[in-house]
C-alpha cells in the first residue's frame, strides 16, 4: 500500500510530465494526440516514470504512449514518444463483448470458459482496427477479436517464459554459466 507521501510525490510528478507533454506537444508531434494518465512507477534513484497512455476517442491504443521520467527535483529528465499517427478507426463497436466471445468459439471450433477481462482496444495495424481483446486464464490466452465482424485476429498465451544464463551455485564453484527457465 503506497504511504500519503507517495501518493502525493506521485500526484506531483504525473502533473509535472502532463504539463511537460502538454506544453511541448508540437515539437513531440503531439498535437492532437488523445493521453491519459496510465500509471507512475518510482525508480530505485527517486526519480519517477509517468506513463501517459494513448487513445482513439477513449479506446486505449494498444502500445501507445509516452513516458516522462521526472527527478526528484520536479525538473523533467527525457521524454519518450510512441504513439499511432493516422488512427481511422470506428470506435463504436458492432459486437458486444458477448458476441465477440461467440464468434471465438466459432472460429476455434469449441466453447471456451467465458473471458476474465473484456475491453476494447484499437489496434495499430494499418489506420488501426478495433478489437475486443479477451483474457481467458482458464485455457492461458489472451485473444483479440475485430470488434466490427468478429473475425480472430491474433492471439498469444498469458504465460510468460524466461530464460537466463546464470552460474549454477555460483561462479567460484560452478565457473561455467548455464541457461535456466527462471520462476516466474
Amino acid at each position: 500500500i503506497a504511504s500519503p507521501s507517495d501518493v502525493q510525490v506521485d500526484a506531483v510528478a504525473q502533473s509535472a510530465g502532463l504539463g511537460h507533454v502538454f506544453a511541448r506537444a508540437p515539437e513531440l508531434d503531439l498535437v492532437g494526440v488523445e493521453l491519459r494518465p496510465d500509471r507512475v512507477i518510482p525508480s530505485a534513484l527517486g526519480s519517477r516514470l509517468v506513463r501517459l497512455e494513448q487513445r482513439l476517442n477513449g479506446v486505449p491504443v494498444l502500445g501507445g504512449g509516452v513516458i516522462v521520467q521526472i527527478e526528484p527535483s520536479g525538473s523533467v529528465r527525457r521524454v519518450g514518444v510512441d504513439v499511432a499517427g493516422g488512427l481511422d478507426v470506428d470506435t463504436d463497436p458492432s459486437l458486444d463483448a458477448q458476441q465477440a466471445e461467440d464468434a471465438l468459439e466459432l472460429t476455434l471450433g469449441r466453447a471456451i470458459p467465458a473471458a476474465a477481462n473484456a475491453k476494447l482496444v484499437v489496434s495499430r495495424m494499418g489506420a488501426g482496427v478495433l478489437l475486443w481483446q479477451l483474457d481467458v486464464p482458464a485455457r492461458g490466452s489472451r485473444y483479440w477479436v475485430d470488434a466490427h465482424d468478429g473475425i480472430l485476429i491474433a492471439a498469444r498465451s498469458l504465460g510468460i517464459h524466461a530464460l537466463g544464463t546464470v552460474y549454477e551455485l555460483n561462479p567460484l564453484e560452478t565457473p561455467i554459466p548455464i541457461n535456466v527457465e527462471l520462476p516466474l
